[in-house]
């Protein structure tokens, strides 16, 4: 019997941030359909993970971009 494949939030954020190399937090609750504090909780998770980096404009602008992990995968167990 063939697997089926569970895309969570945390999988179409990283593909995104792929994508387009940064994304501004708001960019990314408009694609994800969260609010901004739930996006942030997800970014914080995947950066500890070194998944992806949260940076700050100096107009106070939040880019997620990708990091030095985002190509590997984390097991259930990671998490």
């Amino acid at each position: 019997m063939p697997y089926a494949k569970i895309k969570t939030s945390a999988d179409t954020l990283v593909e995104f941030i792929r994508e387009k190399k940064g994304v501004k937090v708001e960019d990314a609750t408009t694609k994800l359909d969260m609010d901004k504090e739930a996006v942030m909780t997800l970014a914080r998770i995947l950066q500890e993970h070194k998944i992806l980096e949260i940076n700050y404009t100096i107009d106070g602008e939040i880019i997620l971009k990708a990091g030095e992990n985002i190509n590997k995968v984390i097991t259930e167990e990671q998490i």
